[in-house]
């Protein structure tokens, strides 16, 4: 059993998730909207939050547990 975590955009959650259901023997995907940054720093992103001096852009996190098999 593997455990897979993608951060992804929230415009692009919707088809993450529908991508996800055609996958056999998937059972299942959990999400949240976390805050966080990386290599863009939220320069021009329109849903950076500012918070203690910091720019921090929302994203999901999408969550799957699947057999080993099926990773790929």
């Amino acid at each position: 059993m593997k455990q897979i975590i993608a951060y992804v955009k929230f415009h692009k959650l919707p088809a993450v998730a529908l991508a996800l259901q055609n996958i056999p023997g998937l059972t299942g995907m959990s999400y949240s909207t976390v805050h966080g940054f990386g290599r863009g720093r939220a320069t021009d992103d329109k849903q950076k939050i500012v918070r203690d001096l910091v720019e921090f852009v929302s994203m999901d996190r999408a969550e799957v547990f699947c057999a080993d098999e099926s990773v790929d």
